[in-house]
């Protein structure tokens, strides 16, 4: 969910509920869904995207400059991401779940197939579990997704963004109290 700006907010917070984007170099390299609205997108020249953020009340944050080539540090994002799995690492600690990075510092996967027993909807449950202890010890919301296999779960995870749970029940599935949604591209 917009990690790097998170961060940003974290640090500053009179950047919360505002249109954040965070610039690196000649480029932009993220920002929040209020940005986005206002059509600021990521590898946006950089002026057009302060332009826009200024004229709504936002801001266009820089990714920090430690004055050694290359000239920007990740420090900040890696310490927050260090944070983020230590708390889905204490809250899955004791339990069959095993906690796996991703491909980026703002990606994690859990699989809890014994903890879950192959039922999605206790995953769902567990989901919300870590979602709620990232959010309370390190104030950063995720978006997540699950499903039987890890592939499929990283797409639905962006289907309901920011701060998203979205569950992907095999096609015909129907639960009490669960709707899902099915696209056939067949059609």
């Amino acid at each position: 969910d917009c990690f790097f700006v998170q961060v940003h907010v974290l640090r500053d917070p009179s950047l919360h509920n505002r249109p954040v984007a965070v610039q690196q170099h000649d480029d932009v390299i993220a920002a929040n869904h209020s940005a986005k609205a206002l059509g600021v997108k990521k590898h946006m020249a950089p002026h057009v995207a302060r332009r826009l953020l200024e004229a709504a009340g936002g801001r266009l944050v820089h990714v920090p400059d430690d004055g050694r080539p290359p000239r920007t540090s990740y420090r900040i994002y890696r310490e927050a991401s260090e944070g983020v799995e230590d708390a889905l690492r204490a809250a899955i600690e004791g339990n069959s779940q095993v906690l796996e990075r991703g491909h980026g510092m703002d990606e994690w996967f859990v699989d809890a197939t014994r903890e879950c027993d192959g039922r999605l909807e206790r995953g769902a449950e567990l989901a919300g579990l870590l979602r709620q202890k990232v959010r309370e010890t390190c104030g950063i919301t995720l978006s997540v997704g699950v499903a039987h296999n890890k592939f499929v779960a990283k797409l639905v995870a962006s289907c309901h963004k920011p701060d998203g749970l979205t569950v992907a029940f095999p096609t015909g599935t129907q639960l009490p109290g669960w709707h899902s949604q099915h696209h056939d591209p067949s059609n």
